[in-house]
């Protein structure tokens, strides 16, 4: 499997929403929208009620993911957040039961 492609299917997708966003950064012009808080589970899931499962940038902060699947290509937010840092930051949430 490409090195840059971490499987969420076990994982809630709001979790991994809050998680990526709470350690992604402000980038260009994000800085305009950026919310220097971190968001709950329980935000992230209303987040996705409202605007679906991708995201470019969300309150100013570099995403670019794409959750609607099991699996999830992580090139584009490791580019901008840190090589490895989705994939790490995904395997500290616990799976569902």
């Amino acid at each position: 499997m490409n090195r840059n492609v971490v499987d969420i299917s076990k994982k809630n997708k709001a979790s991994v929403l809050a998680t990526l966003y709470n350690y992604s950064k402000p980038q260009g012009m994000g800085w305009f929208e950026y919310e220097p808080r971190y968001i709950t589970d329980f935000e992230a899931k209303e987040i996705i009620e409202q605007h679906g499962l991708q995201f470019d940038y969300l309150k100013g902060r570099v995403l670019k993911i794409d959750l609607s699947g099991d699996f999830l290509d992580t090139s584009l937010y490791d580019r901008d957040n840190g090589e490895g840092s989705a994939a790490c930051l995904i395997s500290s949430i616990p799976n569902e039961k």
